[in-house]
């Protein structure tokens, strides 16, 4: 196994890596996860961040404003390489897409550092890696619950923290049945009271 220094955030290992369409290869999964390819001529990854958290105050990204009071969850994208490649990839998330932050430079990657992988270690502050970013000619584009995005890159590569709705959970079919098991019995209980009480 090769080991290369390529600025990618290297995840913590219970974090969830997420499927991406089009990419070439997964970078911190095991290596029997890994795609069987002749070359490997990126890295690219995206997995979970914080899950299910509830915004104190709004959070600005670099395509718009989140409210405050949303719930949330963080994903995050890099794609690096030795060499300079050009990739179309597409990802598509559990939750609508909110905003996105990845322009270099931006302002916006430190405002959402709370929402980093604990135990991940990143360089995407622009203080650290001021062209972890996307620059002039990478793109984003977001449909509904799906990131589009187009890169240029090399080292030290292209990154992007997605923000999605956090899906609602939906209540699983046995507690609907005891609930409503529970609500008829304490109905049927009131009715027998007040005909006992009419009757009296």
């Amino acid at each position: 196994m090769t080991t290369r220094n390529l600025h990618l955030p290297t995840p913590n290992s219970s974090r969830t890596l997420l499927q991406i369409a089009t990419f070439a290869a997964l970078n911190d999964c095991q290596e029997s996860e890994r795609p069987r390819r002749a070359t490997r001529p990126a890295d690219s990854v995206i997995f979970d961040e914080m899950q299910n958290i509830t915004l104190d105050t709004p959070l600005t990204t670099d395509t718009g404003m989140i409210p405050a009071g949303t719930v949330i969850d963080s994903q995050f994208f890099a794609v690096n390489s030795v060499s300079t490649h050009t990739l179309n990839s597409s990802a598509t998330f559990n939750g609508i897409v909110l905003g996105v932050i990845y322009l270099d430079g931006s302002a916006n990657w430190a405002l959402s550092n709370f929402l980093g992988a604990p135990g991940t270690t990143y360089s995407e502050d622009p203080n650290l890696c001021a062209d972890c970013g996307f620059e002039s000619g990478d793109t984003v584009t977001i449909v509904g619950n799906t990131v589009d995005f187009h890169n240029l890159f090399s080292k030290p590569g292209d990154f992007a923290r997605v923000i999605t709705t956090a899906p609602t959970p939906t209540p699983e079919p046995g507690s609907m049945l005891l609930f409503g098991t529970g609500a008829v019995t304490l109905l049927t209980k009131q009715i027998r009271r007040r005909s006992r009480s009419a009757t009296a």
